[in-house]
């Protein structure tokens, strides 16, 4: 019968349960075999940790081992298939026997379970309880003894009182296994054993066979490592004779490839003191910075470095990815059917978040070496792949920016102003207000990255004598067709529902009453009563342009320029009447491509902290959510003025 996965009873019962499990192996195996077709890579690592000795562990450490031998050894056989065929080579006995052993000297981890299920069922009857001699122990006994040198040979009185692992046990018999293949090979052979048995050195076997992390082999490359560790000959013909170097015909080739793989480093991986002891000060830094185990580091620092050393990375890697950002270009081509620019094309791959620091500037007067990092203060002070990352978008936007004429360096820098993309980055969900009809979307996408919003000499439709400007400043400053009132009215209605949410008490066009001239002056489109120091506020909301002729030679050096001088024109215009009313005049003025004055950063930023106080949200989080809100409203509108004015939509 069986029990916990156990057979329990004869000799032949045993056979037979564990012929059935054989047999059912067999057909993952050959599975593996087709997969190593294809990726012998990650066959070789399901065969060592799914399909190997691990399979029948449970049965080895539970069954004893002489009633199975002769169906484990055929078992055997069938993992040395298994491990030939994805490999493509004909697996001499040397080279299978050195495959069987741990990685830690030099093997594939396939280990023999006829070999190791002694050690198994040692270790687990002396781990359950007290040493009982029975038939099975003596018989596990004395064949585990032959297996090992004598000095490590068990005797059941030696076994009372004291419990040895499995893994001691196992390491006992390989190192039996590798001192006899040592002592059968040649002087070379000794050479590459103990090279490839040094710690580490098999660390490009055990890592996670991951291309997006650099650590894949290409099929070929993969089986000739395979060969090349093992010490199967690569380097003769089919004929049986030497083959030459293509690069020195001089040379003929070794039979353990030693010409080919001649540097200044042991090919095997096997790494000298110094530089050990440098990678454990290494791993011990990123453990105590990291809070990671040590030994974790190390296993991973020793693998990527092992998987280099097998498979240099090759300059096709570098194509790859070029190849990869011209088909991310092709679908952005494809998705919002543009012309996109060299220019362009550069903008919309910077990062969202490039302009949050407020340090616009810094990034213009960049100088690339200031910026260089040496692997001295890499290992000293690990810089984050956001800080990597940030200072190659300082460097992108550096040379965009020098490559621009004054109108686009205006652009730029008021599009990546603080949380101007925010527009980009908004859920687009069923939500009002938060999504774009496919033409808006795909108009608003050309105008944010400085391409031709209408055609070379097209006049307005609303002005039919003003001829429209490639990148839309007068389709947004139009006062005909009413995209400017609307605009206007979107954005101070937003910011009154979010003055409501956080139960201010607001007035919507207060003060509106008919100058001398008999022109309407209405100093707040928003005014609240209690918003702070029992003082109202009046606020007026306006949009401008960095693009406008006043503005556009300063907006053009200083980021924010449009934005102040519209503040003191507000000022100017509105402090004397608010004066006399008793109210505050704040202008909340934003750049038609969402840069926001500094005024209004600081009453949005008032306004989250009254937000965050009554509905319970974090400030940062409604901070987003109030930018996001108010700049896709402002995008919607002037793509909406752009279409207006391209076609007759109106």
């Amino acid at each position: 019968m069986e029990i916990l996965g156990a057979p329990i009873g004869d000799a032949e019962f045993c056979r037979q349960f564990f012929a059935s499990k054989h047999q059912a192996a067999l057909a993952l195996l050959s599975t593996i075999n087709d997969l190593g077709c294809i990726d012998p890579q990650v066959a070789l690592a399901l065969l060592r940790l799914c399909s190997s000795f691990c399979k029948f562990a449970h049965i080895a450490r539970t069954t004893p081992p002489h009633l199975i031998l002769s169906s484990m050894e055929k078992f055997d056989i069938d993992v040395h298939r298994s491990f030939a065929e994805p490999t493509g080579c004909d697996v001499p006995d040397s080279a299978w026997r050195q495959a069987q052993l741990s990685l830690r000297r030099g093997g594939f981890g396939l280990r023999s379970l006829a070999l190791h299920s002694p050690a198994a069922y040692i270790a687990s009857l002396c781990g359950s309880g007290s040493v009982i001699p029975t038939p099975y122990l003596e018989n596990a006994i004395t064949h585990y003894n032959t297996c090992v040198p004598l000095s490590d040979s068990l005797s059941i009185s030696g076994l009372v009182g004291h419990t040895p692992t499995q893994k001691k046990l196992s390491d006992a018999i390989e190192e039996m296994q590798f001192n006899s293949l040592l002592n059968s090979c040649s002087l070379a052979d000794k050479a590459r054993l103990l090279s490839v048995s040094s710690p580490h050195n098999s660390a490009w076997i055990s890592v996670v066979p991951s291309s997006s992390l650099g650590l894949h082999l290409d099929p070929n490359e993969f089986q000739t490592a395979v060969k090349w560790w093992l010490g199967v000959n690569p380097s003769f013909s089919s004929d049986g004779n030497p083959m030459v170097c293509p690069l020195c015909p001089n040379c003929a080739l070794d039979p353990l490839g030693y010409h080919c793989v001649t540097c200044k480093i042991e090919s095997y991986g096997a790494w000298g003191p110094e530089a050990s002891k440098a990678f454990s000060q290494v791993a011990t830094r990123l453990a105590i910075r990291g809070n990671t185990p040590k030994a974790k580091i190390v296993a991973e620092l020793y693998g990527r470095l092992s998987i280099l050393l097998v498979n240099p990375p090759p300059s096709v890697a570098a194509d790859s990815l070029k190849i990869m950002d011209s088909d991310v270009r092709s679908c952005f081509l494809k998705c919002f059917s543009i012309d996109l620019s060299e220019a362009a094309w550069c903008q919309s791959q910077l990062s969202l978040r490039f302009g949050d620091n407020h340090h616009l500037m810094n990034a213009v007067s960049l100088v690339c070496s200031s910026d260089a990092i040496s692997p001295e203060s890499a290992i000293e002070s690990p810089p984050s792949q956001r800080s990597l990352s940030h200072k190659l978008d300082s460097l992108s936007f550096s040379n965009l920016y020098d490559l621009s004429s004054p109108a686009n360096k205006a652009r730029l820098l008021s599009a990546s102003a603080s949380l101007a993309t925010s527009w980009v980055s908004v859920l687009p969900s069923g939500e009002p207000g938060t999504h774009f009809y496919p033409s808006e979307f795909c108009s608003a996408i050309s105008w944010w990255l400085g391409l031709e919003t209408t055609r070379a000499s097209s006049c307005c439709l609303l002005c039919p004598e003003i001829a429209l400007d490639l990148l839309g400043h007068h389709a947004l400053s139009c006062g005909r067709g009413g995209d400017v009132v609307l605009r206007h009215n979107q954005l101070r209605d937003i910011f009154v529902d979010f003055c409501h949410k956080a139960n201010l008490s607001v007035k919507v066009e207060a003060g509106s009453t008919l100058t001398p001239d008999l022109s309407r002056s209405r100093p707040a489109d928003a005014l609240v009563s209690n918003w702070s120091d029992g003082i109202p506020t009046a606020f007026d909301i306006t949009v401008t342009s960095p693009l406008t002729p006043v503005s556009l030679l300063e907006a053009s050096v200083t980021p924010g320029t449009a934005a102040l001088l519209a503040e003191r024109r507000k000022h100017q215009a509105n402090d004397p009447k608010c004066h006399m009313l008793g109210w505050k005049c704040t202008p909340l003025v934003v750049e038609s491509y969402g840069s926001w004055g500094s005024e209004a950063r600081q009453i949005c930023s008032h306004l989250a902290s009254c937000l965050s106080f009554s509905l319970g949200i974090q400030k940062p989080k409604i901070l987003v959510q109030m930018y996001g809100k108010l700049n896709i409203a402002l995008v919607r509108c002037n793509a909406r003025a752009l279409l207006s004015r391209a076609c007759n939509l109106v």
